[in-house]
């Protein structure tokens, strides 16, 4: 649903306080719903995972095929339409690129007191993602 508000509308602060509290109620809702989530991951994992497949994406998943294999993938890749791909790999260059210019730096020197001090940058080995399907097209 779409609001408008219009600054010199004598009830604009009226109706824009509304909107704010409405959206503040709504917001912790989400938050107490996802932060359930991510606890019944925590502590239940893969079935979890499976659970919220099924209720939210009406997808039914095994352990088993959670997850792709390579041949899986370069399979599907193959029966990608050409411009979709083409498509899809123009984002992929985008988005390292971007995030490439991003990469925060090592860095280390020795202070007045001769003290090795600095940071360095690590990656971790695995990260899980869930990208909600709705009425959104993912590829």
């Amino acid at each position: 649903m779409k609001n408008f508000f219009f600054s010199d509308d004598p009830r604009f602060s009226h109706y824009f306080q509304i909107f704010l509290q409405k959206r503040g109620r709504e917001n912790a809702a989400i938050s107490k719903v996802v932060s359930e989530i991510i606890e019944n991951v925590r502590v239940n994992g893969d079935q979890a995972l499976i659970r919220y497949a099924k209720k939210f994406d009406s997808i039914n998943l095994r352990k088993a095929n959670l997850f792709f294999n390579k041949n899986e993938i370069i399979k599907n890749i193959e029966k990608c339409d050409a411009q979709d791909k083409k498509a899809i790999d123009l984002a992929i260059e985008r988005v390292l690129t971007y995030h490439e210019r991003q990469m925060p730096k090592d860095l280390s020197w020795k202070d007045k007191e001769g003290i090795e001090l600095g940071w360095a940058w690590k990656p971790i080995e695995r990260v899980g993602v869930y990208v909600p399907g709705g009425k959104a097209s993912y590829p």
